[in-house]
């Protein structure tokens, strides 16, 4: 088998699938090619939204005085990154280590498959928790 020169130069990172990858601490990193529609799109702030019947997330852009979005910030390199440990533990999220996870891109936001294994098993995913109150004796 003969090798090949592998020429860096040609290798373009920001044309590979979109990805993002979530970490249990709710820390997100979205790839190269995320980064370039956010930014094409003036993204600063997103809002995660959530299907529990098909398992899917979604990540659309957002007013800037939206109280349910997220700040975007850019960084070296070509990442996009945010953080929502809140939205993570509503949905049921259950993954110890980093998870990369193919989007898609469709009407305005990227859009992800949440692999059931990801998912806590006795959480009710996408139902607010509230605590019961004692009624007054």
């Amino acid at each position: 088998m003969a090798y090949e020169t592998f020429d860096s130069k040609s290798f373009n990172k920001k044309s590979a699938t979109p990805l993002v990858t979530i970490r249990s601490n709710g820390k997100i990193t979205f790839n190269g090619r995320v980064t370039m529609q956010f930014q094409k799109e003036g993204v600063d702030r997103v809002v995660w939204l959530w299907d529990k019947g098909a398992r899917k997330m979604a990540i659309a852009k957002a007013k800037k005085d939206d109280p349910r979005s997220f700040g975007v910030s850019y960084h070296e390199g070509g990442q996009a990154r945010t953080s929502s440990k809140s939205f993570f533990k509503f949905i049921g999220w259950g993954a110890a280590v980093p998870v990369k996870l193919p989007l898609t891109y469709s009407n305005g936001m990227f859009e992800a498959v949440i692999p059931a294994e990801f998912l806590q098993k006795s959480a009710d995913k996408g139902s607010i928790q509230t605590k019961k109150r004692k009624s007054p004796s």
